[in-house]
């Protein structure tokens, strides 16, 4: 969990790290966790009309974060995209820690 939500230099540019709590990096990740995705992976066209807050180009910004955090890899030869290992197991830990600890304290 930490390797992707503390911010990252990659080259001369900082990169900042998730926030699991933030809807727009909740969304991403959460229709990235899509098991179908795991198979043949999901290009940016297929996700721009699950989480409809972004534009395209912010669409493509984020994805690039997410590639240089390690969280995402590119199929090669390809457009598309898939979790890494370390990538399903920090939304999954965030997936359980909000439903099994946070959402629980708040009713």
């Amino acid at each position: 969990m930490e390797r992707v939500t503390k911010p990252r230099t990659v080259g001369e540019k900082t990169v900042k790290g998730i926030n699991f709590f933030e809807a727009g990096d909740s969304a991403l990740l959460h229709a990235l966790q899509n098991p179908k995705v795991n198979i043949a992976g999901i290009r940016r066209a297929d996700l721009l009309p699950d989480p409809g807050m972004f534009s395209p180009n912010r669409l493509s910004r984020q994805l690039r974060r997410l590639l240089d955090l390690g969280v995402i890899k590119r199929v090669t030869g390809t457009y598309r995209y898939y979790l890494t290992k370390a990538g399903r197991a920090a939304t999954a830990a965030a997936e359980q820690l909000t439903q099994a600890v946070i959402v629980p304290s708040m009713i």
